[in-house]
């Protein structure tokens, strides 16, 4: 099988010398990779991005310069991430100096958190937001500690967004995620993961609508039959009619893409789906 250098992938893709320099992967000659980005989709306010999990086989630094080689901008970090290949240490427990490098790895590639997540949410797991400019944290709470997640909302004035994990998870049904979000800051609301609620036997487009007003961010994806990860509009998750919902709430927001199968090798896969959700959004202008 043919493989391109990366000197040639680099020019091909018009990156600068030294910004953002891949790691040491490889991507398949025959493969007409996209690297537009989500202009179409920024326009409507939705930032198209990654959820970093996608890559977990691979280290942070190397999953921040994959996604930024297909035009994106926006990520979800995942704390439990290899930071680099030469730092042995997660992205969820780094020292001072790991920061620094994080920081200046986001900034060479032009890339930015826009949460975490799968994770924590006491005044830790905000602190370490607020360090790095986030905007959500994405978790499953425990019912008994929504008080004291509403005071640090306010107080931090960064959103909580709930994930909805298929059982035992109970978030898995979007009511127990609006009945615990009745009455409380609008800060505090849903991470609306598409595919788990096919997979909990939920039509995504009647979930999305039943949650208007509480979706805070997403986690995007799309599957086939057989529940298994196919690229963002080739499956049955009826993405063309989820946006097309998503644009009539006038939802403004982050859709982190997060494709589970074959990870650290599925860029393709993600940058087909990134292409597919630029060009319907662009149908929606």
């Amino acid at each position: 099988m043919a493989y391109i250098t990366r000197r040639q992938w680099l020019k091909s893709a018009a990156l600068a010398a030294g910004a953002c320099a891949l790691g040491s992967y490889s991507l398949r000659a025959e493969e007409a990779l996209y690297t537009g980005g989500a202009p179409n989709a920024e326009k409507l306010g939705w930032r198209i991005g990654v959820q970093l999990y996608s890559f977990h086989t691979i280290t942070f630094q190397e999953a921040v310069q994959k996604a930024a080689s297909i035009g994106l901008k926006w990520g979800e970090a995942y704390p439990g991430h290899k930071l680099a290949p030469d730092r042995d240490v997660t992205f969820g427990a780094m020292s001072e100096d790991d920061k620094k490098f994080v920081k200046k790895l986001l900034a060479d590639c032009d890339f930015h958190l826009h949460g975490m997540g799968v994770g924590g949410y006491d005044r830790a797991a905000f602190e370490f937001a607020k360090d790095f400019g986030m905007e959500t944290l994405i978790c499953e709470p425990a019912v008994e500690d929504f008080d004291a997640i509403e005071d640090l909302v306010k107080e931090y004035g960064i959103n909580l967004s709930i994930h909805n994990h298929p059982k035992p998870s109970i978030y898995w049904d979007y009511h127990k995620v609006l009945e615990v979000c009745e009455g409380r800051d609008a800060r505090i609301g849903a991470c609306v993961d598409d595919n788990h609620m096919v997979r909990s036997g939920i039509d995504p487009v009647e979930g999305i609508r039943a949650l208007k007003g509480r979706i805070i961010s997403f986690h995007f994806g799309d599957l086939d039959a057989n529940k298994e990860d196919v690229p963002i509009g080739s499956g049955i998750a009826n993405i063309p009619a989820i946006l097309t919902e998503l644009k009539a709430q006038g939802f403004k927001g982050v859709f982190p893409i997060e494709f589970e199968k074959n990870p650290g090798q599925n860029l393709a896969e993600i940058a087909a789906g990134v292409k597919f959700a630029d060009e319907y959004a662009k149908t929606l202008l």
